[in-house]
């Protein structure tokens, strides 16, 4: 469904959304979980940033240790593009902050690390346009210790 959103099958992804959130209200956490994800995802292939902003604002990590480990429980995914929107609106701070969640101090998920390197190029990019010579030299720090930059 997630895939069906990104190359433009929204009625797939729908369809799919409306079977997981029916699964979902019937008491299938897992499924009210993706469903609420892939709302964000449908809202923000309709072009729709407002939607898509809230439905992705308001997921937040809530399983144990254990269920944060699958992509669909973190909302990774959803954090970056949440990110991402910001960023493009030109609100920085709030792009920064989101995209710190991938790596503060009791980070929600351990899957949080496959999302590192895009947080720390979208945090760096915030930075540059914040005119903070200080974080942008750190997270370039941070990236060059991933192998990225040069």
């Amino acid at each position: 469904a997630f895939w069906d959103a990104h190359h433009g099958e929204l009625d797939e992804a729908r369809r799919i959304r409306d079977y997981l959130a029916a699964r979902g209200s019937d008491g299938d956490r897992d499924d009210a979980l993706m469903a609420a994800g892939l709302s964000g995802h449908i809202a923000l292939a309709e072009g729709d940033t407002a939607s898509a902003v809230r439905a992705f604002a308001q997921l937040v990590p809530a399983g144990t240790r254990g269920q944060l480990t699958r992509p669909w429980e973190s909302f990774g995914a959803e954090h970056l593009a949440l990110a991402r929107i910001h960023m493009a609106r030109g609100e920085y701070d709030e792009a920064y902050r989101v995209a710190r969640c991938f790596d503060s101090p009791g980070a929600a998920s351990v899957i949080y690390p496959v999302f590192l390197r895009a947080s720390l190029e979208l945090r760096l990019e915030a930075a540059r346009e914040l005119g903070d010579e200080d974080d942008v030299a750190a997270i370039e720090r941070r990236l060059a210790g991933l192998g990225v930059g040069g």
